[in-house]
């Protein structure tokens, strides 16, 4: 239907443009063209369009509040003009159909005070048929149009007329009074602009399958066509994720136009998206500010490509790191690097071979390095993949659990690199967040400095060559956890992956536990107790043993005496028989 329209619309301009403009004794030449149409205090959607003034349905004019439509007329002479006529578009059944108010002229949007407007003709219901914007050549100021141009300006109110084309007629009247007739367009679009969207991979089942590239890089292509019949102003494409965050979009320049009836195409690559739902959101604006917009939801499902992990991916010196690879090329090397401050550079830390499943799997200790995040490249077939890994501050105390008074060695790593090495007397230990032991170490204190790989060190190493270690005096205090910070109170630098961000200072803390000497006395008093007693029972167990088997011993005896009796008795017996045999 849209497009019968405008074939209708077409035709009638092509109809109008071919009825040649008459001329009555014209002896000048002149150009009649749109500008534009503004309101009295708001800017209203136009644009001119094969000589003809587009504007947004529906009319958005009224008495109270008019639209402002203006025209100009160039003069190429050699007559002057000092009269122009224009003749508002009427039909048969309604007359006129847009409510003149006032006219006015302007040249370089200066009012031109020489010219005046005039009414010449209105229709039954009072609406003006035909106006006149004229200069007086026998007043003061007299001045015609000649090889400038002029701007005339109309302002309508009501409009009783349907979407489709108009024509104003413009007469522009020279001093000799020969005159020529030109032809103003205006028509109205209501239709927004035509969108189409494609995928490449096209969506299967609401799914985009991405592209690969060498490295590992991988994409999808997002194709827009959109046209109108009165031309484009402005676009944006704008993918969203799951939340609401732009992800990626491409947007027109604020001047950016295309014109009417003409197919605009544009393909757009979208490079690396990670996996998950996204919806893409197309817009375009035609020239009279109809906006035409398609919304499609989607999966986006990258294709399988090398990547590497690192477990952990954080913490201190000395951690051991597991670095895990998929989707390289089976059989092929693979050297693993970290990429550490000047002057170390990049160091190999670790190599292996792809398994025939295109996994890999090393290990390496994290080395000694200031505090940061640090590249871990993997390089291999078919392309080198990085990850990051971040080295956190540690201190180690030994030991950290005591009784009383104690000498508590400290190790550290994990700092900040100082400005200055060694910056000596900038080391401060406080004990939940105070100096309560500061004094009493300050001497130690002042021997230590974090070196450049941001360990805690010894001066007293460096000026004698003798290794010493950095510990400090604990007093006895109350059972309890203390919370021990080493303070480096000077400014320094951490690692960011290839350059040094700059800090004032720095402190990390660990934990002491300081236990109950009395009670741990107590549970050893009640322990040995505990086990004396259980002696005591045993030996009296023992004892009563002994003694039941003393009575065991005795019934023995006293059984085999009875026994014996009984053989003696028997043998008597059998003697007296015998006897009396």
């Amino acid at each position: 239907m849209k497009n019968v329209v405008r074939n209708i619309i077409a035709i009638a301009v092509l109809c109008a443009m071919i009825i040649a403009a008459p001329s009555v004794n014209a002896a000048h030449t002149a150009d009649v063209y749109w500008v534009d149409a503004s309101a009295f205090h708001v800017i209203v959607s136009s644009k001119l369009v094969n000589d003809t003034l587009v504007l947004k349905w529906p009319w958005p004019g009224n008495d109270s509040s008019p639209i402002n439509v203006t025209f100009t007329v160039y003069n190429s002479g050699p007559a002057h003009i000092n009269r122009v006529q224009v003749h508002i578009p009427e039909n048969q059944t309604e007359g006129v159909l847009f409510h003149y108010l006032r006219g006015f002229v302007l040249k370089n949007n200066i009012p031109v005070v020489a010219w005046d407007t005039r009414i010449l003709e209105k229709d039954s219901k009072g609406w003006v048929r035909l106006i006149e914007f004229y200069t007086d050549r026998s007043a003061p100021g007299y001045y015609p149009i000649s090889n400038e141009p002029f701007n005339f300006t109309m302002e309508l109110g009501g409009f009783i007329g349907e979407i489709e084309l108009y024509t104003f007629t413009v007469t522009t009247i020279d001093e000799d009074g020969g005159s020529v007739e030109h032809f103003l367009y205006l028509r109205f679009d209501r239709t927004p602009p035509d969108v189409e969207v494609t995928f490449t991979p096209a969506i299967v089942n609401g799914k985009v399958n991405g592209l690969i590239v060498p490295c590992g890089n991988h994409y999808f292509n997002i194709t827009v066509r959109a046209v109108d019949e009165s031309g484009l102003m402005n676009y944006s494409v704008i993918i969203y994720d799951a939340i609401g965050n732009v992800v990626w979009k491409n947007e027109s320049a604020p001047n950016w136009r295309w014109q009417a009836n003409v197919n605009f195409t544009q393909t757009w690559q979208v490079w690396n998206l990670d996996d998950g739902n996204y919806t893409l959101n197309v817009t375009f604006f035609d020239m009279v500010g109809n906006n035409g917009t398609l919304t499609i939801p989607f999966t986006y499902v990258s294709p399988p490509r090398p990547m590497i992990t690192l477990h952990p991916n954080s913490g201190p010196v000395g951690t051991p790191v597991t670095v895990r690879g998929v989707n390289f090329d089976a059989g092929t090397k693979v050297d693993v690097k970290v990429v550490l401050p000047p002057p170390y550079g990049e160091i190999k830390v670790a190599n292996t071979t792809v398994k025939p499943d295109g996994t890999f799997e090393t290990s390496f200790t994290f080395p000694e390095t200031p505090r940061g995040y640090y590249i871990v490249n993997a390089y291999g077939v078919p392309c080198n993949k990085s990850a990051v890994f971040e080295l956190t501050p540690l201190i180690t105390l030994t030991p950290n659990e005591v009784i009383g008074p104690a000498t508590i060695k400290v190790e550290a790593t994990g700092y900040i690199e100082p400005d200055v090495i060694p910056s000596t007397s900038s080391m401060y230990l406080f004990v939940n967040d105070s100096d309560a032991i500061q004094g009493i170490n300050l001497q130690s204190l002042m021997n230590w400095y974090i070196n450049q790989n941001g360990t805690l060190q010894n001066i007293i190493t460096n000026t004698t060559g003798r290794i010493t270690e950095c510990g400090f005096y604990w007093p006895a205090l109350e059972p309890g956890t203390y919370n021990i910070t080493l303070f480096m109170a000077t400014s320094g630098s951490y690692w960011n992956q290839t350059t040094w961000v700059h800090v004032s200072n720095f402190g990390h803390s660990a934990i002491l536990t300081v236990k109950d000497w009395t009670g741990d006395i107590l549970d050893a008093a009640n322990a040995a107790k505990s086990a004396a007693e259980g002696a005591k029972s045993s030996a009296d167990a023992a004892k009563s043993s002994a003694d039941a088997a003393k009575s065991s011993a005795d019934a023995a005896a006293s059984a085999a005496n009875a026994a014996k009796g009984s053989a003696d008795n028997a043998t008597s017996a059998a003697n007296a028989a015998k006897s009396s045999a």
